[in-house]
């Protein structure tokens, strides 16, 4: 029988695994620092503590990435804290909103935004990181809590997924998913903390005993240059304009990418550039990434990681059984049964999916931008999508089903793309079946 671990604990083995080897780097006045794995678990627990004292439950997050950010979250977490992981660049109005939505108490934040935010402080109490005091020699180590991160918005809203520490101790200790970074290895981290991809990432990678490179996604091209990683966990969009403005560092030799479709073209540059890529899959509701593709089987094909299992309905919805998952949506019971078996683990993902007969599945977009024809053909509205902006002169374009018919719309770089447009366009056409012109 398995004996499920708490996080604390899964965060203390790593303290006790890797003593020798820098958990976190990052740059403070252009000198870089260096946390190691004893020192994080130390800094973890004197915030555990302190959170600790404090009565209010539900605690806001709203700071940029930062190696005080990490702390803060885990010791939240710890004290058995209800954590909201809240955008840093959300406007006042809307976060308050939010606030507001998910019943928060108090935002945490840095000190540059908490000085900067005297209106917002007047309609929400707010504590700017590092000031909190401590008096407790001691805190309890079973009381652990949740927190709350937002979906992207693609199943038409977003929504709070409510995740417990129990589970995301479970994913961690037992996550086997396949993607780069070993022991003792730099591996860039430039995604937002706040979202689900980068808060697990965390976790993942001190798992391997890698050493995290604190990034942001403003600031590619200096934080590759100062930190020449190993690895890079990134989204299709960061790979793609580091390939085109020719960042990568002569250091890096693998590449994941996760929170968005890989194109077979961006798959090809990687190659092109010696870069081992993984395209990993998943979502908020699943803890992140739960499968990875790799070159074996074209990119495009994921392979689920060990305890998870695809299936696909016959309207081509993509299913999984899960042995880690949200809770819930948080005040949407309804929402939440919809799409989660509790009894079964079976979590329904809005996304449209053929699967082979290894068990292997390839995600084509999600159902409600699936297009059905007159036909009776079935067209994957993002594939199209991707198609039409990589023709000459195209600014942006999109696909469209209107009466049983496909119909595309542009806009063109300038006046003068609309030949060029038009010339691509047949050309395309001409490749496709006829009907999906």
């Amino acid at each position: 029988m398995k004996i499920k671990k708490t996080l604390y604990e899964v965060i203390k083995k790593l303290g006790d695994k890797y003593e020798a080897v820098p958990a976190f780097l990052y740059f403070d006045n252009g000198m870089e620092k260096q946390i190691s794995y004893p020192q994080f678990l130390d800094d973890v627990d004197r915030l555990r503590r302190g959170f600790s004292q404090i009565r209010k439950k539900r605690l806001g997050l709203w700071a940029d990435n930062s190696y005080e950010w990490i702390c803060n979250a885990a010791a939240m977490l710890l004290a058995g804290k209800e954590v909201i992981l809240l955008d840093v660049n959300l406007g006042d109005e809307e976060l308050l909103n939010l606030a507001d939505y998910t019943d928060v108490e108090m935002l945490i934040t840095d000190e540059d935004i908490f000085d900067s935010a005297q209106e917002l402080q007047s309609k929400i109490p707010m504590m700017p990181m590092g000031k909190l005091e401590n008096t407790l020699e001691n805190a309890a180590e079973d009381t652990e809590g949740n927190i709350i991160c937002f979906t992207s918005g693609t199943s038409r809203s977003s929504k709070g997924v409510v995740i417990s520490a129990d589970t995301l101790a479970e994913c961690i200790d037992e996550g086997v998913v396949k993607f780069p970074g070993r022991k003792g290895e730099r591996i860039y981290l430039p995604l937002p903390f706040h979202h689900i991809y980068g808060f697990t990432h965390i976790f993942h990678i001190l798992k391997r005993g890698g050493s995290i490179c604190i990034g942001h996604n403003r600031y590619l091209r200096k934080e590759l240059e100062y930190y020449q990683p190993q690895t890079a966990m990134l989204v299709p969009s960061m790979l793609q304009h580091i390939f085109q403005k020719g960042l990568i560092p002569e250091s890096l030799y693998a590449v994941a990418t996760g929170g968005g479709i890989q194109r077979l073209a961006l798959a090809e540059m990687a190659e092109e550039q010696g870069i081992e890529l993984y395209n990993l899959y998943g979502l908020s509701e699943t803890l992140g990434e739960i499968s990875a593709g790799t070159k074996e089987k074209g990119y495009e094909w994921q392979k689920p990681q060990e305890g998870v299992r695809f299936i696909v309905k016959e309207d081509g919805e993509l299913g999984i059984y899960l042995p880690c998952h949200m809770t819930e949506y948080y005040k949407k019971p309804e929402d939440t049964h919809a799409v989660l078996n509790e009894q079964t683990h079976l979590f329904w993902t809005g996304d449209a999916a053929e699967i082979d007969e290894e068990g292997f599945v390839k995600i084509c977009g999600r159902m409600r931008d699936t297009i059905v024809l007159e036909s009776g053909e079935k067209i994957h509205a993002e594939d199209t999508d991707a198609e039409l902006n990589l023709l000459e002169g195209v600014q942006e374009a999109a696909v469209l089903g209107i009466d049983g018919s496909l119909v595309a719309v542009f806009v063109p770089r300038t006046e003068s793309s609309e030949a060029e447009i038009l010339k691509g366009l047949k050309e395309l056409n001409r490749k496709k079946a006829s009907y999906a012109r």
